[in-house]
């Protein structure tokens, strides 16, 4: 499995732990494919890398997580995003700039700015996750 392959199967297995975490029990890869709109036999695929998600499956499962890290993975470039996504993309970067100068915060790693940008994310749905490391 390429490394393109490996971080995906590791998002989406991230994306199941969550699903569990949320509903306090494990799910099955035909839950995980019903909740993200494929078949479980896609989701096993793309676990396994024998296959990688089209363009449109990409962009359908970052919004219907709310996790849009998986656009990196493939090499999607911002203004690949179509201009609805990118405008609301815009518009969470304007409030994040917005509560930084509002709050004095000039040190972008530190865990206030981390729980703004986590508190405006969070408001216009969207998971993330902070990787240490």
């Amino acid at each position: 499995m390429d490394s393109q392959a490996a971080k995906f199967s590791a998002w989406l297995n991230k994306i199941k732990d969550d699903y569990e975490r949320v509903e306090g029990r494990p799910i099955t890869i035909t839950e995980l494919g019903r909740r993200l709109g494929v078949k479980q036999t896609t989701i096993s695929t793309w676990i396994n890398g024998t296959r990688q998600p089209s363009y449109q499956n990409v962009l359908e499962l970052a919004e219907k997580t709310g996790d849009y890290s998986i656009l990196g993975y493939f090499g999607y470039a911002l203004d690949s995003i179509p201009p609805g996504l990118r405008s609301s993309i815009d518009a969470a970067a304007a409030e994040i700039v917005k509560a930084y100068k509002d709050r004095g915060v000039t040190d972008f790693e530190s865990p206030l700015a981390l729980s703004i940008a986590i508190e405006i994310l969070s408001r216009f749905g969207w998971n993330f996750s902070i990787n240490s490391g």
